[in-house]
């Protein structure tokens, strides 16, 4: 069930997928390395991907863009501060019906 779901951030955001029970999950220590670890795993996982903002904070901001706008996998960014509007794009994205649409 869990091997369309890929985790990618700290070890402090990946310890709760992992008890979670999700396998493919991808710890940075740094996150000079965070590009080629999100290649790799885009590559790989036709689901989603759960990152933190953190994470995507040090890409640049063409790779940024590039995995903001990815349909497959769809690029979940969680943050302390999400915005209604974020998360709005996000579940439009993933489904592709606007939910909140009037």
């Amino acid at each position: 069930m869990n091997e369309n779901i890929s985790v990618i951030g700290s070890s402090r955001f990946a310890l709760g997928f992992r008890l979670l029970g999700i396998r493919n999950v991808t710890e940075l220590e740094d996150y000079s390395g965070a590009e080629a670890s999100f290649e790799k795993i885009i590559k790989e996982t036709s689901g989603i991907v759960i990152t933190e903002e953190n994470t995507v904070s040090g890409l640049s901001s063409d790779f940024r863009r590039k995995i903001e706008t990815s349909i497959s996998p769809v690029v979940v960014v969680l943050s302390e501060k999400a915005t209604q509007e974020g998360l709005r794009q996000m579940i439009k994205r993933a489904i592709g019906v606007d939910l909140l649409e009037k």
